[in-house]
């Protein structure tokens, strides 16, 4: 099951709460247990740590406390989650592939290009293109959302994982 609307799950939630993501997955380990399928002492969940670095540390210059702090915050309601993270080298299957650098770099330049748009279309008012009030509204409103959406592409084609991930969350938790 995936959450937050994953690409490779059968399943996905959206809009759990930490104490509802607790409660489901103790449900599923004591149906588990029920039905001899799970030889656990007591439930754990795997974290995929550099996904969650990626997720709820995006902004953050330090990656392994953001991800820390996730982590603890399932265990105030009694979640064990184990974090699981990529070693310095990673799996040919898990290395980001050419498409994925591409997709990044795509992004990053249609950023660029949106910024290059909301620039032309700030020239257009100041130039007097747009004489109405409303055409000069709807100009601004286009702006504020081609910037918007610039800074979101060029942030998320930015993120790089800090070398020493691995270890300072292992020294966080």
């Amino acid at each position: 099951m995936g959450v937050n609307r994953g690409t490779s799950t059968l399943y996905h939630l959206t809009g759990l709460t930490k104490p509802a993501c607790a409660a489901i997955w103790r449900g599923m380990y004591e149906a588990g247990r029920a039905a001899g399928t799970i030889t656990m002492t007591h439930p754990t969940v795997d974290g995929d740590s550099n996904n969650i670095a990626h997720v709820v540390g995006m902004k953050s210059a330090n990656k392994s406390a953001q991800v820390g702090l996730f982590y603890s915050g399932f265990a105030n309601y009694g979640a064990e989650i184990v974090p699981m993270v990529d070693g310095d080298e990673r799996p040919t299957s898990k290395q980001a592939t050419n498409e994925r650098i591409a997709k990044r770099e795509l992004s990053r330049i249609n950023g660029h290009i949106l910024l290059k748009e909301a620039q032309a279309l700030k020239r257009e008012i100041l130039n007097g293109v747009y004489t109405t009030p409303e055409e000069i509204a709807q100009a601004r409103d286009a702006i504020v959302k081609k910037e918007s959406s610039a800074r979101k592409k060029i942030a998320q084609s930015e993120i790089v994982m800090p070398g020493d991930f691995a270890e300072a969350l292992e020294d966080m938790l």
